[in-house]
């Protein structure tokens, strides 16, 4: 549930969200087996993305236009609480196959979405 105080499940969420808590937060690296995570398994908490927005994170790899934030970089909520557009030269690779989806970064929690 969602928000288990006011008893709403997911799908009585009103609105549309492209904001997206990522996988490596509750599951095992590399793995989309459920695990709980500890903010202790955080190396780099200022550089590793625990939210973003998946309204347009493929747009770079695709060619899209006019997507709701551009072509050149994605928004994302860092584990220390600061937010940025992260532009995709600033962002570091992520496992192959699965470019530019922050699920799956190269060391999981431990790794760094931001250089």
């Amino acid at each position: 549930m969602l928000y288990p105080g006011f008893g709403m499940r997911t799908n009585d969420y009103l609105l549309p969200s492209s904001y997206y808590y990522l996988v490596t937060f509750y599951s095992k690296d590399n793995s989309s087996d459920p695990k709980t995570r500890l903010t202790s398994e955080v190396k780099y908490p200022s550089q590793k993305a625990i939210v973003t927005c998946y309204a347009e994170p493929q747009s770079k790899r695709f060619g899209a236009q006019n997507l709701a934030h551009g072509t050149n970089g994605v928004p994302m909520l860092f584990v220390d609480g600061h937010s940025r557009f992260a532009t995709y030269k600033n962002l570091n690779d992520t496992q192959k196959g699965y470019e530019y989806n922050y699920d799956w970064t190269v060391g999981g929690l431990s790794g760094q979405d931001l250089k």
